[in-house]
């Protein structure tokens, strides 16, 4: 990726990357569809201020699978604890999110970067 236009407010955008562990046994019959089906598993959370990165470099985010404070973390904010191990055989699906905010001084504001 590369940043073409810094965000107007630094550290207030992050890009994450969230894995879905299965490992606690749960099967979905046909898809997982709804909150319910989804909630039964451990999602592992990475966090990247992407948009605070140097303008007009080119850059790559690699994060290893493993459970740690740089790579994904298991915050329990969302589904289960299960073992609490990034199990790779187990992972279901990832979700690629963009969290903006996180300070209510910034409540109906506009965030811009590129």
């Amino acid at each position: 990726y590369k940043v073409i236009i810094p965000s107007s407010h630094p550290h207030t955008a992050k890009l994450r990357f969230n894995l879905v562990d299965g490992s606690s046994g749960h099967v979905c019959h046909g898809t997982c569809e709804t909150q319910n089906d989804i909630e039964v598993f451990e999602f592992y959370y990475s966090f990247h201020a992407v948009l605070d990165d140097p303008v007009g470099e080119w850059k790559r985010r690699t994060v290893a699978l493993v459970k740690d404070t740089n790579n994904f973390q298991l915050p329990g904010w969302f589904g289960r604890f299960g073992n609490q191990v990034l199990d790779k055989d187990s992972i279901k699906g990832f979700v690629i999110e963009v969290e903006v905010g996180g300070d209510e001084s910034l409540f109906g504001q506009t965030i811009d970067g590129e």
